[in-house]
């Protein structure tokens, strides 16, 4: 990732933002999102470290989902962020553009694919979103630590270990020494 003029020049899509151990918000806070998109009009993501109490089969209660599907009805969901807060997202596999290997779907026919074949899924109830050179100024100011990722490797570790592991997959290993030499360089892994 490289810097010009205080603007970021590398796409993220397909990165993760590991929110600073030192940034005390109360939605952001402890979050890995995961960026399906980075655009010049603004950017979208995913928080995938923060599960909610409900599952699928809560979700879809009233169509007997637990009795019609019980081996998908515990799949547990994920706050993803304050946007659509009502609205089921998948983060779904996109083979159609090479650059861009997932996309937040609320397609009703991905839940049927789901159904028909079994694949694992992500789903998150919400998402998040950035204005354009949001998320660049969020960076340089030490909000968010830039890191790549194999989203499918990440989403294999338990939820509640997987900020300290994003964490560590940017070399800083130690948290504690981080916070204490943390300064006002922005921080790309």
């Amino acid at each position: 990732m490289s810097k010009n003029n205080n603007i970021i020049t590398t796409n993220l899509t397909n990165h993760i933002l590991i929110s600073s151990p030192t940034l005390n918000h109360p939605l952001f806070g402890g979050s890995v999102v995961y960026i399906t998109e980075h655009l010049q009009i603004g950017s979208v993501g995913v928080v995938i470290n923060k599960p909610i109490s409900d599952t699928l089969g809560n979700m879809f209660e009233n169509f007997n989902f637990d009795e019609r599907h019980p081996e998908l009805a515990k799949n547990q969901l994920y706050w993803g962020g304050p946007n659509k807060r009502y609205s089921g997202f998948f983060l779904k596999q996109n083979t159609n553009t090479p650059n861009k290997p997932y996309e937040l779907t609320c397609n009703r026919d991905y839940l049927n694919d789901i159904l028909i074949n079994k694949t694992p899924f992500f789903m998150s109830i919400g998402f998040a979103c950035w204005e354009r050179m949001q998320i660049e100024d969020e960076i340089m100011r030490n909000i968010w630590i830039v890191s790549t990722c194999n989203i499918e490797d990440m989403l294999l570790i338990k939820p509640e270990d997987r900020y300290q592991e994003a964490f560590k997959m940017t070399g800083f290993v130690d948290m504690a020494k981080f916070c204490s030499n943390y300064n006002a360089i922005p921080h790309f892994a």
